[in-house]
């Protein structure tokens, strides 16, 4: 079953970690169609200087923080896999997991 695809927006309001807690390679999705970087849609949505994190273990937990400021902003991954595969592709968490993010 096609888990039901949304437009992850997370928007941690008010949240700035103070220290960001990130497993050794961060925001790197396993591939099973098309490999989905949630470090690269951050990057992709608001620049260079913005990386992914996450608050919880939840496939919504994502948002994104700018390294220099701590501004926090959502995360839209439908957008990033269609500029990254082209307009049909979406992104799909089939298990709920937060590094369980693909594009189709």
């Amino acid at each position: 079953m096609i888990a039901t695809t949304a437009i992850l927006t997370i928007v941690a309001a008010g949240f700035v970690p103070a220290v960001l807690a990130a497993p050794a390679d961060p925001a790197e999705v396993v591939a099973r169609g098309g490999g989905l970087s949630i470090n690269d849609a951050c990057n992709q949505q608001y620049g260079n200087q913005w990386a992914a994190a996450h608050t919880g273990n939840g496939k919504y937990d994502w948002y994104c923080v700018n390294s220099v400021t701590g501004a926090t902003g959502s995360l839209d991954l439908n957008a990033y896999c269609a500029r990254t595969y082209g307009s049909g592709s979406i992104a799909v968490n089939n298990n709920g997991g937060l590094y369980d993010w693909f594009c189709t």
